[in-house]
C-alpha cells in the first residue's frame, strides 16, 4: 500500500471505529473509500498532477493540483 492510501486511511479510520460491524469490516472500509475517490479522480480529473509532500525526506502529506482550470496560488 503506497502513502497516499496509508495517509487516508490514517485520517478516516475514527470515522469507521465506533460502528457497528466486525473489526476486520471496519478495517477495510476506509481502504476501499479511497480506492474509490481515487478511481473517481483520476476518472473526472485526469489532468491532475498527484504529488508526496515530504519533510526531510519523509512524507507528510499529498497533494493533488488539477491542471488546466483556475490558476492556483500557494503560500
Amino acid at each position: 500500500m503506497g502513502f497516499s492510501a496509508t495517509a487516508f486511511i490514517a485520517n478516516r479510520w475514527m470515522a469507521f471505529a465506533s460502528l457497528a460491524a466486525s473489526k476486520a469490516a471496519r478495517m477495510q472500509l476506509p481502504g476501499q473509500q479511497f480506492h474509490l475517490q481515487d478511481l473517481h479522480y483520476r476518472k473526472f480529473f485526469p489532468e491532475t498532477d498527484r504529488r508526496i509532500v515530504t519533510i526531510d525526506e519523509q512524507p507528510v502529506a499529498r497533494f493533488y493540483l488539477p491542471r488546466g482550470g483556475p490558476k492556483w496560488m500557494l503560500r
